[in-house]
């Protein structure tokens, strides 16, 4: 289960945290069935918005930008709001896969 904390807009992520915004959950299932509110689940498919620089040991991989879209481990994180945004702070090794952004 993720925290909720209140924290300002300017928060970066440090060492080998990536900070992430999450897709809006699925409303309509495959089947087309509307998914209520209360069941619907968090994505794993989120926005990019900034990372840290690392660790000594584990470098952030070159190639990853802000605005990229990035699948990750489902539940992974903390979550954090700020101004009424729901972000998430992940380690990169949570990260599974990812695509650029046009």
């Amino acid at each position: 289960m993720a925290l909720t904390h209140q924290l300002r807009d300017n928060m970066k992520a440090i060492r080998d945290n990536v900070k992430i915004k999450p897709f809006p959950p699925e409303e309509i299932s495959l089947g087309g069935i509307l998914v209520p509110e209360s069941a619907r689940q968090r994505n794993n498919k989120a926005w990019i918005v900034n990372y840290g620089n690392g660790t000594s040991k584990n470098k952030m991989k070159d190639g990853i930008f802000e605005g990229d879209i990035c699948y990750h481990i489902k539940d992974a994180g903390v979550e954090i709001i700020e101004n009424g945004q729901s972000y998430f702070i992940i380690k990169m090794q949570d990260i599974l896969a990812y695509e650029k952004s046009d």
